[in-house]
């Protein structure tokens, strides 16, 4: 109860600020549109960004005026941020994990589990970055993606209180080295992007000076509210204060608009949406923008159930998006919307205003302590016990005893050596060449992307006699003109390729790729085409689209069999599959034969008309890919026995 009289006569003491709220509705209105229309707000994801410079503003706030006060208590503090952040996440992952139990297979549920301990733990960023790498396609069905930036908030809300009462004696001195801190963590974001990507992403070394910002503003608001006082009643500087606004409200609309998943972020991207929502909060009500837009009803109401939002939506998406077995249409994303609206409401009503405010809050600390460690656990368990796979004792189906090991994936495509993983900014090809003592000119190298990589499996299982060359890097065509800034790299490996069978004059080349995952120009192919020609290679084939599946091929598998729409024997399915394929195929087979090249049609290899090709192998049957568009080696092999006739006759050449 003192408790309670303690937080409340702070929170009087500390100005409410509707237009906080409004900010917290466009950040979470942003990643919500991103996540669901992704296409209408390409930069939607800045919405974290926000979310960040709100956090560290009101955080700062609130123990720079208890410490000028002396009246800061780490364990109040630290009481206060569990009963406002666990309720509603303990609510989320229960219901994940509920489920979870109907629709995950025990590989996925087993994620889950991880997932679900590394977010009690509050440590899912550094999760994530561990797991990420070229074949981390599957972020998109990890339910628990998005709390990632709520993992980096709790690790500020941990380190900052720390160093702030311990610098209370100087308190004057705080925002020096608040400032201080903000600049080695800006700078450490510009190097470390330049070279690791996903580090830069998920590392709270790298995120923080955008929490930081918002704290050196906190830490700054005495002569702030002084410097307002003097300008309030003048004309000019109202107009000065509502430029001020427009131009922070454009930083972050300009942000959400234009800026995308293919740049490098955070970056020097990340300072357009921090600084307009810093401009924002500085100015307080002394802007139309925050008075009359952010200040709004509508703003300030969903603001109010942002965080909850936060935590449903993304969640209802992924397990939507492995139910249906694909993307949902237009009319269930809408729908998605409207029940993560209606989830973070009856969150809020029931769960977080009754577990914030209150008597009790000595017990509700407790219980909300009590509960995060035991899912922590469960979880764990849940890992540690491989899903619980026995879960399905009464379903018996071969797939589900099949392994998947990414790092047996890693080996078979030569991963980092002749299959480059270019999110490195290093590249250099290792000894990637079968039969290296056989003549160059009769030899045959491989070029293009993952789906180039993922046929040498098959292509070494048919031990070739020719000197044989595997020359593949991620996200990468075989094209000399990449038509993408963004691909810079690319073209660096594709004319280091390129100058390297001008050098050894192969007979063949093999040119394949993930064509559906680019903007695929045929300009660019023919160019590459008319350039091999002109070194004399003599044989070009070209390998069209595989199969594609809209999710992992195990969940989709496993998901249609939840559904009863799989047959106890089968060979093949239509289930999950993107039928766009089979045009594209026709279109790139149409294309070869204007260029008078050889086509192959992995596609046609693999399905007819009762469905395309999921398990294939004689004595073990093996899943014919890995996720939902890299083979496996059983896959690859299958592709591989099938290749035409002359093809073979080639690789068979002593």
């Amino acid at each position: 109860m003192i408790e309670n009289l303690y937080y409340f006569s702070f929170l009087f003491r500390m100005k409410y600020r509707r237009d906080i709220d409004g900010l917290r509705a466009i950040a979470v209105c942003s990643v919500l549109i991103f996540h669901t229309f992704p296409s209408v707000l390409p930069g939607g994801f800045v919405g974290v960004d926000i979310f960040f410079v709100i956090s560290g503003y009101l955080i700062t706030s609130i123990i720079y005026n208890e410490l000028k006060e002396n009246s800061f208590s780490l364990l109040i503090f630290y009481c206060r941020r569990v009963r406002r952040i666990f309720p509603a996440l303990i609510i989320v992952l229960i219901s994940c994990y509920i489920i979870g139990w109907h629709l995950l297979y025990s590989d996925e549920y087993k994620k889950l589990g991880i997932h679900i301990s590394s977010a009690a733990s509050f440590s899912t960023n550094f999760l994530l970055y561990s797991e990420s790498d070229y074949f981390d396609e599957e972020s998109n069905t990890k339910p628990l993606l998005h709390l990632w930036s709520l993992a980096i908030e709790e690790q500020f809300y941990i380190v900052w209180p720390l160093l702030c009462s311990h610098l209370c004696i100087q308190i004057g001195r705080l925002h020096i080295v608040a400032l201080v801190l903000t600049l080695c963590s800006f700078i450490s974001n510009i190097i470390i992007v330049q070279t690791n990507r996903s580090l830069a992403f998920y590392s709270p070394m790298t995120r923080s000076w955008e929490l930081l910002i918002g704290a050196c503003l906190a830490l700054r608001s005495d002569h702030l509210e002084l410097l307002k006082n003097k300008v309030k009643c003048n004309q000019n500087n109202m107009l000065f204060c509502n430029f001020m606004g427009v131009i922070g409200l454009a930083l972050i609309g300009a942000s959400i608009v234009f800026l995308n998943e293919r740049l490098p972020f955070p970056s020097w991207w990340a300072v357009f949406p921090t600084v307009g929502t810093l401009l924002l909060i500085a100015i307080e009500d002394t802007s139309w923008i925050n008075t009359k837009i952010l200040s709004s009803r509508l703003f300030v109401e969903i603001g109010r159930i942002s965080y909850s939002l936060y935590l449903w939506h993304w969640p209802l998406i992924v397990f939507w998006r492995i139910y249906d077995g694909g993307e949902p249409s237009s009319f269930a994303r809408f729908n998605i919307i409207g029940l993560s609206i209606l989830l973070a409401w009856l969150n809020k009503i029931f769960i977080e205003n009754p577990m914030r405010f209150g008597s009790f809050p000595r017990l509700k600390f407790t219980v909300s302590c009590l509960f995060m460690i035991s899912l922590g656990v469960i979880g764990y368990q849940t890992y540690k016990f491989n899903g619980l796979p026995n879960r399905f004792a009464n379903v018996s189906l071969p797939f589900l005893d099949i392994k998947l090991d990414r790092e047996s994936l890693y080996e078979d495509y030569r991963f980092r050596s002749c299959f480059l993983d270019t999110v490195r900014k290093e590249w250099k090809f290792g000894s990637c060449v079968d039969n290296p003592r056989k003549s160059k000119s009769n030899g045959v190298i491989l070029w293009g992307d993952s789906h180039a990589a993922h046929l040498y499996p098959g292509i070494k299982s048919l031990k070739p006699k020719v000197r044989f060359t595997q020359l593949t890097a991620g996200l990468c065509p075989p094209m000399l003109s990449i038509p993408s800034k963004s691909r810079a790299k690319c073209r660096d490996i594709n004319h280091f390729i390129f100058k390297r069978i001008i050098k050894e004059k192969p007979k063949t080349v093999i040119l394949a790729g993930y064509w559906t995952h680019y903007t695929w120009k045929e300009e660019s192919l023919t160019e590459t085409i008319i350039n091999l020609r002109n070194v004399s290679v003599k044989d070009i084939y070209l390998f069209g689209p595989i199969p594609i599946w809209k999710s992992p091929l195990k969940q989709c598998l496993f998901t249609a069999l939840s559904k009863q729409r799989l047959r106890p024997l089968y060979g093949r399915t239509n289930e999950c599959s993107d039928n766009s394929i089979k045009d594209y195929d026709k279109k790139m087979q149409i294309f070869a034969t204007k260029h008078n090249i050889s086509y192959i049609s992995p596609y046609q290899i693999s399905c007819n008309s009762n469905g395309c090709m999921v398990l294939v192998g004689e004595k073990e049957k093996q899943l014919t890919t890995f996720d939902g568009s890299h083979l496996t080696k059983a896959g690859s092999i299958f592709i591989a026995s099938h290749f035409p006739k002359n093809l073979l006759k080639i690789l068979s050449e002593k």
